[in-house]
């Protein structure tokens, strides 16, 4: 019999007596969930009324995200670029893309680099495929605490 066969039945019958039981030995891990700093909703890279993308993201709290990206027109219609999935991790996280807008027009990347900075949220080199967008700057979007696009 080894020494920490030993030890470990000293601390059962040591227990027997007390009502505790091996239960006791056990801890139980303890589930911390923390509230994402990146708010769920609607972000802006324009103006509200001018032609613009825009974000629509839902965030958990474990860092999970998802959400499209869309195009307002002038007369208010909508398309979807893409849709998305990732997760979030100390700021930054990387994009896996289904891209909804027609084959062809821009290319098209596996993955997306997401960075997260207060309630902005700017996706690396958009200008590389999404139609209308010229300039890095073009790909920081701004959170719309009133969820409107």
């Amino acid at each position: 019999m080894g020494r920490g066969y030993l030890v470990i039945v000293a601390l059962v019958f040591g227990l027997a007596g007390t009502g505790l039981g091996i239960a006791a030995l056990v801890r139980s891990p303890t589930v911390t969930t923390i509230a994402s700093p990146v708010p769920s909703g609607i972000y802006n890279d324009a103006a509200v009324g001018s032609p613009h993308h825009f974000l629509s993201v839902a965030v958990s709290a474990s860092g999970a995200l998802k959400g499209s990206v869309d195009f307002v027109y002038q007369d208010g219609q909508v398309v979807v670029d893409l849709t998305f999935r990732g997760v979030l991790r100390h700021g930054v996280a990387t994009l896996t893309p289904h891209f909804t807008s027609p084959e062809g027009t821009l290319p098209m990347p596996g993955a997306i680099a997401l960075v997260a900075s207060g309630t902005t949220l700017a996706l690396g080199e958009c200008q590389n495929y999404l139609a209308f967008v010229s300039s890095l700057a073009a790909c920081r979007f701004h959170y719309a605490p009133n969820g409107q696009f």
